[in-house]
C-alpha cells in the first residue's frame, strides 16, 4: 500500500541496509539510493529501474516508490529535507531534480561520478558513528545540495500554502486507499472520479503532481502488485489470478507483465525475481548486514573504484 513515511527529524537521515522489500510509500524528504552490492528493482512513477552495483537514483519529495530485491544486496539511503534547498528568495518554491546515473540525457554538467563518490563519503562518515562527524556530514550534504543546484537538471515548482498541502496529502491518501480497495473493478477509474467529484483531467493533474502517476497507471501498478503477490504466494491458475486482479483475461495480464518487467507471468512465478513476501505488511523490509563489508565498499566507491 502507499503510505507516507516521516522520520520526524530535522537532520538528514542516513542508513545502510540489505533490503528485502519496501512497499509503495512516499515521504516529504528527497531520497538518494546508492546500490553498494547486488541489485534491486526500483518502481516509481509507473516505471521499473534495475539498479546494480554503483547505480544510484534520486527520488524527489512526495513521489511514491517501492523497492524489490533481485538478489542479495547492500544499499545506502540518504534522505534530505526540502528545507536544505531553500535560499533567501525561495519562499513558495520546490525543486524536482533529475539524477539517475543510467540516464545519459539528464547527466549533470559535472558528471555522475562526483555524486557517487560524495554519497559514499557521506556513508563512510555515518559509519564511523562519532558525534563530531555530524558537522562533517552536514558539510558533505550541503556540498551535495550545492552540486545539484549548480550542475544537475531540475524543475522549479510553486508550492501551495501549508494548509493546502496537508489537505492535498489527505485527499491523496484517500484516493490511494480507494484504489487499493476497488482495483479489481472494471469501472474503477470512472467510479473513483465520481466518488471524489473530480473530472478526469483534474484527477490526472492531481495524481501526476504528487505521485507522478495517472489514475490509470496507479490502477495498473496496483493490479500488477496484487498479481505478483498471488503468483508467488499461491498456486492459482494464471487466468484465475488475471480475473481476480482486474485484468479481464490472461492475455492482458501477459502483456502487462511483459511491458513492466520483461517476462511472462509464468516465468515470473518460476524465477526468484520478486521480494520475499513477509508475514506482515511492514512498509520496509530491512535485513542485517556486515558493517565491515559496507565500509570496504564505501571506501572503494569514495575513491572511484569498484570491487
Amino acid at each position: 500500500i502507499y503510505e507516507m513515511v516521516d522520520h520526524g527529524s530535522g537532520e538528514p537521515k542516513i542508513f545502510i541496509t540489505a533490503i528485502r522489500h519496501s512497499y509503495h510509500h512516499w515521504h516529504y524528504d528527497h531520497e538518494l539510493i546508492l546500490v553498494l552490492r547486488g541489485s534491486v528493482i526500483l518502481n516509481t512513477q509507473g516505471r521499473s529501474h534495475m539498479l546494480r552495483d554503483g547505480d544510484f537514483y534520486w527520488i524527489n519529495s512526495h513521489i511514491g516508490h517501492s523497492i524489490e530485491r533481485v538478489e542479495d544486496n547492500l544499499c545506502l539511503f540518504i534522505q534530505m529535507g526540502s528545507y536544505l534547498f531553500y535560499g533567501e528568495n525561495d519562499a513558495g518554491r520546490s525543486y524536482s531534480f533529475y539524477l539517475n546515473n543510467q540516464d545519459p540525457e539528464m547527466c549533470p554538467r559535472n558528471g555522475y561520478e562526483a555524486y557517487r563518490r560524495l554519497a559514499a563519503r557521506i556513508g563512510l562518515e555515518h559509519q564511523k558513528g562519532e558525534s563530531a562527524n555530524i558537522h562533517r556530514i552536514r558539510s558533505y550534504i550541503y556540498e551535495f545540495v550545492a552540486n545539484l543546484l549548480d550542475y544537475a537538471v531540475y524543475d522549479v515548482n510553486l508550492q501551495s500554502v501549508e494548509n493546502e498541502k496537508e489537505s492535498d496529502a489527505q485527499l491523496l491518501m484517500q484516493i490511494i486507499d480507494y484504489t487499493y480497495q476497488e482495483y479489481w473493478r472494471e469501472t474503477v477509474i470512472e467510479d473513483a472520479q465520481k466518488h471524489f467529484g473530480m473530472s478526469g483531467k483534474t484527477m490526472y493533474r492531481f495524481l501526476k503532481k504528487y505521485l507522478g502517476l495517472s489514475l490509470k497507471e496507479l490502477v495498473m501498478e496496483t493490479r500488477l502488485e496484487q498479481a505478483r503477490k498471488s503468483l508467488k504466494s499461491t498456486d492459482k491458475p494464471i487466468d484465475c489470478i488475471a480475473a481476480e486482479c482486474g485484468f479481464g483475461s490472461e492475455t492482458t495480464l501477459y502483456r502487462a507483465f511483459r511491458k513492466s518487467i520483461g517476462i511472462t507471468p509464468a516465468e515470473y512465478r518460476k524465477n526468484d525475481l520478486q521480494l520475499d513476501l513477509p508475514q506482515n505488511r511492514d512498509i520496509q523490509g530491512y535485513m542485517s548486514y556486515d558493517p565491515i563489508e559496507a565500509y570496504v565498499l564505501l571506501t572503494a566507491m569514495e575513491k572511484g573504484e569498484r570491487i
